[in-house]
């Protein structure tokens, strides 16, 4: 069989089409890599304005929910952490032409089946 190369326009239409898939993802990361710790900036003082208090006596009065919203965010900080972490050290992999594997304790193992 004869296979045809594919016309100019087709490779080109293909070539801006990943071109806009990767802009694209790059301002996705960028949105959460800086977006995320403004939301978080804003919340955590709020959150601890209404929280500081309940956190102090959490045994003695009555449960507001604000405990949990401090546990939340501080949940969310150390998420976005994480995140912010590995994809920095993705692109330097990726930018360098390798791949970058999770140091041991940061990738869940499965069960090894008998």
């Amino acid at each position: 069989m004869r296979t045809t190369a594919p016309s100019p326009a087709a490779a080109g239409a293909r070539r801006l089409a990943r071109a806009l898939k990767a802009v694209l993802s790059l301002l996705v990361l960028a949105a959460a890599v800086a977006g995320l710790p403004l939301l978080l900036a804003w919340a955590t003082p709020v959150v601890w304005a209404v929280a500081h208090d309940d956190l102090a006596h959490l045994l003695d009065r009555q449960d507001t929910g604000a405990v949990f919203l401090m546990l939340l965010v501080a949940v969310g900080w150390i998420g976005w952490a994480q995140f912010s972490f590995c994809a920095v050290r993705e692109l330097i992999a990726q930018l360098r032409g390798r791949t970058w594997h999770a140091p041991r304790g940061w990738v869940p193992h499965s069960t090894p089946r008998p």
